[in-house]
């Protein structure tokens, strides 16, 4: 399965969460989601482009892998997601740690989800990332080959969203950066 995802950065909030609502996108409800993501012992993710992480929400993980992006429009990528049992989050982390992965910078964040009742594949999240700022991505996830499709429905999308420049970087990457930066 790819994931096929377009992120903007949000610089007029109620003007885009009124777009949201006129073109029939409903809130769900606010998820707090906590991202640990790490590095591999024998390459350096952040030249390959790929993330390993463990999505802590509530009492639920998940263990992602996120493969380099493929294409040069909007974030085009495997991802493999596995839900791990309830409280093995810490267990997970020490196996990780014990196959000599280390743990780079964590993603936190609040995040309320949009969907829509007619359109269910069409995932919007609007994120408000700690030490980043307010983002919405817009996101479908399609079989190999369905790519150029997908890419097409969401930049249409964006587009009557009046979404303009596209950030095609991961929080993880962005904060890496401004982590750098200091």
């Amino acid at each position: 399965m790819l994931e096929v995802e377009m992120k903007f950065k949000v610089t007029m909030p109620e003007r885009t969460l009124e777009q949201l609502r006129m073109l029939g996108f409903l809130p769900g409800d606010k998820l707090v989601e906590n991202d640990r993501y790490y590095n591999a012992p024998d390459r350096d993710f952040a030249k390959t482009d790929e993330a390993l992480r463990i999505r802590q929400v509530e009492d639920s993980s998940l263990l992602t892998y996120k493969g380099p992006k493929l294409g040069e429009k909007g974030k085009v990528r495997k991802e493999h997601e596995v839900q791990l049992a309830e409280g093995s989050a810490p267990m997970m982390h020490q196996i990780l740690l014990d196959l000599r992965y280390e743990p780079s910078i964590e993603v936190n964040k609040e995040r309320i989800p949009y969907y829509h009742p007619a359109q269910k594949d069409i995932e919007i999240a609007w994120d408000e990332v700690q030490g980043l700022g307010t983002y919405i991505e817009l996101e479908l996830k399609v079989p190999e080959g369905d790519q150029a499709e997908a890419l097409l429905c969401l930049q249409y999308l964006a587009e009557s969203m009046e979404l303009k420049e596209e950030e095609r970087r991961s929080y993880l990457q962005l904060l890496l950066l401004q982590h750098a930066s200091k």
